[in-house]
């Protein structure tokens, strides 16, 4: 098990040692540390010495903490930043096994006899944070614990690590099936460190609490929006010239987003509104390399979001840090319902039987109860007709020529209002798929001609 602990550090020069505790609920006990003057190294003690994780500080340090001079390089360049950064912060810290993650600062502020203001917004930080943990997640692979130690930092950028914690969150249970996850998420607070608690010697209690937000299963995008959404420059605000430069360079980026984001849409409209069979159908590819587009996108925004100095003033670009949060759960989601279709094959006709275990068994996980139950009817309906069925393809409607004055009227149904049955009776509209038997089994497909109309009521199902 791996353990991640952010801690956003404030003024280098205003830490004191002191004694601090954590309760452990595990044990009915505590652990305590003394003279140690970040909260961040107590709980980094607490998980490899008590709970035996492999842990990593990661100190998210504002370029406002700068002080020297060489202000361009430092300022504006973060490998630069981190490294000026790394002597001071070992001076007053007891382990040496952290890494930093420089964050673009909010506000106004004297750099040596100078002042100056930095353009920046909360959501801009929430968004590099996110993209950090992210990052380490991925390439953990494993279970990971994600603390966000709020005992220190400005509250605005602490309030970003806890919404880029919030999204994370969501993105994990997005990429892992809604009810599963690979990520334990907390918020560390300690006592406040005053003058007197230094004097009386106090110890300092450090509350660990447990984090969780829910995450549905629904689209993180509107497919309305979809020609905007896959446009790399509609996330940066920024002027007309260099959006357009942004659209010539994320051009390949763009054509890759949009050709997964449609399929998105299909597979999820697919498995929303119970329509299986299209799944093998060749009307949904989800052979596409997410991972590689996830980095590109990672590497493109930190790179939106390096500062530029100009007449003290530091800005950076403003991203639209919800829509950014939103791609990047529309991305798990399409990683989720890959692994969900792995071995799935596209052929000439799917039995009753793999669309029946494989699609009962997805949405039972994600408490598809209605979706399930119709699936199950519909599928047993056809199954029924199994005498009448030969092994030449014969479409599903002709087996209904003679029945039952009920099984005439859902004929006569289907021919009055075609969509509206597609989606009633778990995409088998008679009218629209075949049937045979293969070997005792009944196997279906959509009809070839069928196949243009249907993609176009699974990408606007209610349209």
């Amino acid at each position: 098990m791996k353990a991640l602990i952010y801690q956003v550090l404030g003024n280098l020069e205003g830490y004191s040692s002191v004694t601090y505790e954590i309760e452990d609920g595990d044990d009915a006990g505590s652990f305590i540390r003394r003279d140690f003057k970040l909260s961040s190294e107590v709980l980094y003690s607490y998980y490899r010495e008590k709970k035996g994780y492999e842990a990593k500080i990661i100190y998210v340090c504002p370029n406002s903490l700068y002080r020297g001079q060489d202000i361009q390089k430092y300022l504006t360049d973060r490998v630069s930043l981190a490294e000026s950064l790394r002597d001071k912060i070992s001076n007053i810290s007891n382990y040496k096994d952290f890494e930093i993650l420089p964050i673009n600062a909010i506000g106004n502020y004297m750099i040596g006899q100078e002042r100056f203001s930095f353009k920046n917004t909360p959501g801009n930080v929430a968004v590099q944070i996110f993209l950090d943990i992210m990052k380490r997640i991925n390439e953990n692979g494993e279970k990971t614990i994600v603390v966000t130690d709020m005992s220190t930092g400005y509250n605005i950028y602490v309030t970003s690590m806890l919404e880029a914690l919030r999204a994370i969150i969501v993105y994990d249970k997005l990429r892992n099936g809604i009810t599963e996850k690979k990520i334990n998420a907390f918020y560390a607070i300690s006592e406040p460190v005053t003058k007197l608690s230094e004097e009386l010697r106090h110890t300092i209690r450090i509350f660990v609490n447990e984090y969780d937000v829910k995450a549905f299963f629904t689209l993180p995008i509107k497919p309305q929006n979809l020609e905007t959404l896959c446009k790399i420059e509609y996330y940066v605000e920024t002027n007309p010239e260099e959006k357009k430069r942004i659209s010539y360079e994320t051009k390949d980026e763009k054509t890759k987003l949009k050709y997964l984001l449609d399929n998105l849409v299909k597979a999820f409209h697919s498995i929303k509104y119970n329509v299986p069979l299209a799944f093998y159908s060749g009307l949904i590819n989800l052979d596409q390399k997410v991972e590689v587009l996830e980095k590109e996108l990672i590497c493109f925004f930190l790179e939106k979001t390096k500062p530029v100095l100009s007449e003290k003033i530091v800005a950076v670009n403003n991203l639209k840090w919800k829509d950014v949060f939103n791609l990047f759960y529309s991305l798990a989601l399409f990683k989720w319902i890959s692994s969900e279709m792995e071995g799935l094959e596209i052929k000439d006709g799917v039995s009753i039987t793999e669309i029946k275990e494989r699609f009962t068994e997805i949405y039972d996980k994600l408490d598809l109860s209605l979706n399930k139950r119709f699936l199950e009817r519909d599928l047993s309906e056809i199954d029924n007709k199994k005498n009448k069925v030969t092994q030449q393809w014969t479409c599903l409607n002709e087996l209904y020529q003679e029945g039952t004055s009920e099984e005439k009227k859902e004929k006569a149904l289907s021919t009055s209002d075609i969509k509206r049955n597609f989606f009633a009776h778990s995409g088998l509209e008679r009218t629209m798929v075949e049937v045979r038997k293969q070997n005792e089994e009944l196997e279906l497909r959509y009809i070839k001609e069928k196949l243009p109309e249907i993609c176009k009521w699974l990408f606007n199902p209610e349209g």
